[in-house]
């Protein structure tokens, strides 16, 4: 309800919460009003006269008697008690409420035990509040002080002192005049500072000095300088920091300068860097800028700036600009008003739900909650949930510890984080989001806009981190690295790549991604890999290729579906045996190639039919007529003898074409050196038959004719045996049958075990059939396998391994042998030192006795749980010290666990202190069974609510009367006896869902919120905070005395600071930011450094002085080594006599750089002409060339 009150309080009381009563005689005498009127004095002192509907007055009060406790929903009234004090109310309009409560001066007010307000317009709320020494002083919180003429102390313990001073906050000070301090414990010692933020502070003789941001600092007698940010300190006049000089930030979102005081970023100093030339670059991570490198052909790796000379005509300014971090986080008020305060100075006008305050918290507008301790919460839905939070404006949240939102739906939910402006998002912890929307959702980062919102900036800046966004100029370097037609176009959208790639059927297909191409190269390629393994098994099985085996136990064949007539063993060191043969059948009609074993045999008998024809010569010769009419055999056997000469000739023939092969597996490299077959493939068998039929054997060295040979036989060994048979009779017959079955064997000669698929392929020996072992003995013995590559030594391995290799594992086994006994040692060693608790992370010290677990290591916790769970920790000694342990005897003892260890639900002190104990109920605890606690002054007791019944019972009896006086009292007081004071509390002119404090402030755009005496927020959303601020645009944001925000979503911090542009923000005192979606740090003729900055890395971060330097130093070398070679050339003479050549030399140094030249030159014959042409280099490596002529007349 609001009460427009004429309350007469002499030498009677009202107390509301303190320990007072209402005093009169508690009779219905007589009276008479102040006016001369006749009354009736009623119950409550008040004097009623009988024209009811008129205004009611309140004459002289006499003294007033004791009356009882009151107890209303709204009210409560405790009786007096010995000690109490009364209120004393002195000065026209001014008001006492409370034991011993003080109000002296026009229009002033005092309420709370003790509470004083001295001097026009003043007031004072809460147990020992003063405001006091000055005109429209205003305190509020007990034990706070506003000491001076406009001042605001808000918060248990503030204190403001010097004029204009505002201190909003638990034990914050504003101490000079025109200066702000919110927060807890912030600090503010000169005039026109401003610090904002838990801890925060600005030294003393730091003029318009501004600390924002938890235990942000400005030293002393650092004047017009800024520290943003958690922990930020500004040690310099006319600077801005982000950091400290152990914690620098960048500054993100940052728009490109145009001024000659803007800051610049990272983007602008890439161009600077690129324009140097040479490779130039600076580190998208760390900032750092690369120098140029320029590699010459005769002059080695060398520096240089490229095309960047001609760039250096402008001159590069480092602009003055400013990224503001603001960190504030405006501590607890102790109390918070549950009903709608008014009056001249204080006015908060909602129809919402209460505000809702814990303890040492402040929350002031409808639906406004400060649920944390040591929070603020100002403005209608205004939320402070974070410990040492801070929210100021309509639907402002800060729900990250020590977080600070200011501005109408700013949000910050980062740790330390600040986030101000209409809109501004701060989730990133210690980050910082300034201006409308602006959003900071990194660590330890100051934005000063959005993805969607960017200052002059057009599109997205390009990101840093992973979860960054990216600009175009990022996806189109992505667009142009995937090919195949991917652009950016000029809408942002990017034109799908179109691959082209094979089907795998001779055919192609189009894709338009990359996935899709990868699929159906995938598929192929599994297709191709499962048709090798399948090759793979036809080769290692024989059934492909030249040598093939059908099944275990079949032949093996050599190019059995394929023609040729001769199969050439030999290779490039000449001709080979075929060894291992076996010995084939002699019979008619074999093909089966014979051994030397079964040429020996051959031999011997040829050599025995060569002695018996030589016996049987003369016989033959006399018996010549008689062998030719004998049975017609000795025609029969002419014949015979010719065809076995024809055949034998035709053997010939074909030995010799294959002796002379030089091509195919088969070759002879030259005469006399020996034939090879596939000696460069690999392989190990060969099947001589193909389509046609089997195949001759030629070209085969004359093998051992012995017993046990496995050589193959020649032509030329047979021959001797033909020669032989045309003499033989029957016998020759009986040769003719063996020769033709040794030709048809070697003809159609069996594949051996040992084969080669194709060029290339492995050999494999007996790959098809079964057997356990292959034996290489020979008649000599067993032999060397000489050859063999270095196996593969792995699991599953089936490779023989070389000596090589052997020989390096006898070298290993040999030193793990010696490896093992030393860690045999090493490992007794070690089982000691476990035994003695001297290794590992469980120790005991051998002096002391004590044990110690992972001492020399990280980690917060030890865990003793198993594989079956948690352990039993027992032996455990009764700790003592704070970091000990303690038994279940221990907790028995505390009586917070029952006799098996159950917990008991005890409650317990919050900590030592012994100040607080915190009942853990969910919705609030109970507490019944209370014994009626004392009711006096002094007394800590708690009280139950029966006592709150009766008191409430009375009150309502006593007040029941009252309804007509108050009517009478509503419609306004008119001057009555001596004591007669009046307040006035009409809240008309504030706009809807508003918060108006101070004297003179104006609330009057809907939602917003006006802090400070003459404090005005006029448009819609807006905020002013700090004495004359003013923030007539609409969701604006004006912080500090005389501000002044009057652009669209515009943000001014500082004493007189000014945001005239939309989106513009204005940090610190005297600053002007009257562009558009700027940001400024000062104005004309007042301009700051912004120190403490990190390298910027991202095109729109700010760029720090060693950034800039290290660029402009470069260039600077550069030119010096240009003017350096520029006058070498000069110093250059030239030819000066008709028809000669001229060649100089020329050095020089120029501003420490050097140069060196080299020209020639040349003057005709008629002297009238002269040409000269010269090269320069310098000590930065650039190298320049010129050519020029004249002419004399």
């Amino acid at each position: 309800m609001l009460v427009r009150t004429a309350i007469a309080l002499a030498a009677a009381t009202l107390s509301l919460g303190a320990s007072q009563a209402f005093a009169g005689t508690g009779s219905a005498d007589a009276c008479t009003t102040a006016d001369g009127r006749n009354g009736v004095l009623e119950e409550g002192g008040v004097c009623a006269v009988s024209n009811a509907g008129a205004r009611g007055s309140v004459g002289t009060m006499g003294s007033i008697g004791t009356t009882a406790a009151l107890d209303d929903a709204y009210i409560k009234v405790l009786p007096a008690t010995t000690g109490g004090a009364a209120a004393t109310a002195s000065g026209t309009a001014a008001v006492a409420i409370g034991n011993a409560a003080v109000a002296t001066g026009t229009s002033v007010l005092a309420f709370g035990s003790a509470a004083s307000a001295t001097g026009t317009g003043s007031m004072a709320f809460g147990r020992l509040a003063k405001a006091i020494g000055g005109t429209s002083a205003t305190a509020i919180g007990n034990d706070s002080t506003a000491s001076g003429t406009s001042v605001m102390a808000i918060g248990s313990s503030a204190t403001a002192t010097g004029t204009g001073a505002t201190a909003l906050g638990r034990l914050a000070a504003a101490t000079s005049d025109t200066s702000i301090a919110l927060g807890n414990q912030t600090s503010t010692q000169a005039a026109g500072a401003v610090a904002l933020g838990t801890q925060a502070s600005v030294s003393a003789g730091a003029t318009n000095s501004v600390a924002i941001g938890s235990n942000a600092s400005v030293a002393a007698n650092v004047t017009n300088a800024m520290a943003l940010g958690t922990n930020s300190s500004a040690t310099r006049s006319d600077t801005i920091s982000v950091g400290s000089s152990t914690h620098r930030r960048q500054i993100t979102n940052l728009a490109a300068g145009t001024q000659d005081t803007d800051a610049v970023n990272v983007s602008q100093l890439e161009s600077v860097v690129t324009a140097l030339g040479g490779g130039a670059a600076i580190d998208p991570t760390t900032g750092v800028v690369t120098g140029p490198t320029y590699g010459l052909a005769n002059g080695g790796t060398q520096h240089t700036v490229g095309d960047a000379l001609g760039a250096l005509d402008g001159a590069l300014t480092i602009a003055k600009g400013d990224i503001v971090k603001s960190a504030t986080d405006i501590a607890t008020i102790n109390g918070k008003l549950d009903t709608a305060v008014t009056n001249d100075y204080l006015k908060i006008n909602s129809v919402a739900a209460p505000a809702q305050a814990v303890s040492d918290s402040i929350a002031i507008g409808g639906e406004a909650a400060a649920i944390h301790v040591y929070s603020v919460a100002i403005g209608n839905r205004a939320t402070a949930s974070g410990n040492h939070s801070t929210a100021l404006g309509v639907n402002a949240t800060a729900s990250g510890a020590s977080a600070t939102a200011l501005g109408q739906g700013a949000m910050a939910t980062g740790l330390f984080s600040s986030a101000v402006g209409v809109g501004a998002t701060a989730s990133g912890d210690q980050s910082v989001a300034l201006g409308i929307r602006s959003v900071a959702d990194r660590n330890a980062t100051v934005s000063v806009g959005s993805a969607t919102l960017q200052r002059q900036i057009i599109h997205m800046a390009a990101g840093t981190d992973d979860t960054d966004a990216v600009n175009v100029g990022q996806l189109k370097g992505v667009a142009g690295a995937i090919g195949a037609g991917t652009v950016v176009n000029a809408d942002g959208s990017i034109a799908a790549p179109s691959f082209m790639v094979g089907d795998g059927n001779g055919g192609s297909k189009t894709f338009d991604n990359v996935g899709d191409v990868v699929t159906n190269l995938d598929g192929r390629v599994t297709t191709n890999e499962r048709d090798i393994a399948k090759l793979a098994d036809q080769i290692g099985s024989g059934t492909t290729g030249l040598v093939q085996q059908a099944g275990a136990g079949a032949e093996i064949t050599v190019g059995a579906n394929t023609d040729g007539t001769t199969v050439n063993f030999a290779g490039t060191a000449g001709e080979r045996r075929l060894t291992g043969v076996a010995n084939g059948a002699i019979a008619e009609g074999s093909t089966d190639a014979v051994t030397g074993d079964q040429l020996f045999a051959t031999n011997r008998d040829v050599a025995k039919n060569t002695s018996d024809i030589a016996e049987l010569g003369s016989d033959v010769s006399n018996l010549g007529t008689q062998v030719t009419s004998i049975d017609g055999r000795v025609t029969q056997n002419e014949t015979h003898i010719a065809k076995n000469t024809s055949d034998i000739t035709w053997i010939n023939d074909q030995l010799a074409e294959l002796s002379g092969g030089t091509i195919g597996l088969v070759q002879q490299a030259a005469a006399g050196t020996d034939l090879t077959v596939g000696a460069n493939t690999d392989g190990a068998a060969v099947n001589f038959a193909g389509t046609a039929g089997e195949r001759k054997l030629t070209g085969i060295a004359n093998g051992d004719v012995a017993a046990g040979s496995r050589d193959a036989v020649t032509g030329d060994q047979l021959h001797a045996v033909a020669v032989d048979v045309t003499h033989l009779d029957q016998r020759v017959t009986n040769n003719e049958t063996s020769i033709t079955q040794i030709r048809s064997e070697m003809n159609n000669g069996s594949i051996g075990l040992v084969k080669q698929a194709a060029a290339g392929a492995d050999l494999t020996v007996g790959a098809n059939t079964d057997g356990a072992a292959v034996n290489f003995a020979g008649t000599a013995g067993e032999r060397k396998l000489t050859g063999i590559a270095n196996g593969d030594v792995a699991t599953g391995s089936r490779d023989a391994v070389t000596g090589d290799q052997l020989h390096a594992t006898n070298q290993a086994v040999a030193q793990n042998a010696s490896d093992i006994a030393d860690n045999r040692t090493e490992i007794a060693n070690i089982n000691d030192r476990l035994a003695t608790g001297q290794l590992g992370l469980v120790r005991q010290d051998q002096a002391t006795g004590a044990i110690s677990v992972a001492a020399n290591t990280g980690g917060a916790a030890v865990s003793f749980a198993g594989t079956n769970g948690a352990r039993t920790l027992s032996g455990v000694a009764n700790g003592v010290n704070d970091d000990e342990a303690v038994t279940l005897a221990q907790l028995k003892a505390s009586g917070l666990v029952d006799k098996d260890g159950k917990e008991l639900g005890a409650v317990v002190y919050d900590d030592l202190s012994l100040a607080s104990a915190t009942l853990g109920g969910v919705n609030g605890t109970v507490l019944r069974n209370i014994a009626p606690g004392l009711i006096a002054s002094g007394s800590m007791d708690a009280v139950n609510g029966g006592q709150l019944y009766d008191m409430r019972q009375d009150f309502e009896n006593r007040f029941a009367g009252l309804g007509d006086r108050v009517s009478d009292l509503e419609a306004g007081g008119v001057p009555g006896g001596p004591g007669n004071g009046s307040a006035d509390f009409d809240p008309s002119g504030s706009g809807a869902g508003s918060v108006q404090l101070g004297a003179g402030a104006d609330a009057a755009g809907s939602n917003g919120t006006a802090i400070g005496n003459s404090a005005s927020a006029t448009a819609g959303g807006s905020t002013a905070i700090g004495q004359g601020s003013v923030a007539s645009g609409e969701n604006s944001t004006s912080l500090g005395q005389g501000s002044n925000a009057s652009g669209s979503g515009s943000t001014a911090i500082g004493q007189n600071a000014n945001a005239a542009g939309n989106n513009s923000v204005a940090l610190g005192a005297g600053s002007t930011a009257d562009r558009d979606n700027a940001v400024s740090v000062g104005s004309a003729g007042a301009e700051r450094q912004i120190t403490n900055v990190a390298a910027g890395t991202a095109p729109t971060d700010a760029v720090n002085v060693q950034q800039m330097n290290n660029a402009v130093h470069s260039a600077r070398q550069d030119a010096m080594g240009g003017v350096a070679a520029a006058m070498a050339v000069a110093g250059l003479p030239q030819s000066t006599q008709p028809g000669r050549t001229f060649v100089a030399i020329a050095g020089s140094t120029y501003g420490g750089e050097y140069g060196s030249a080299l020209g020639v030159s040349y003057m005709t014959r008629d002297g009238k002409w002269t040409i000269k042409a010269s090269a320069n280099t310098s000590s930065r490596g650039a190298v320049g060339a010129v050519v020029g002529g004249g002419f004399y007349w």
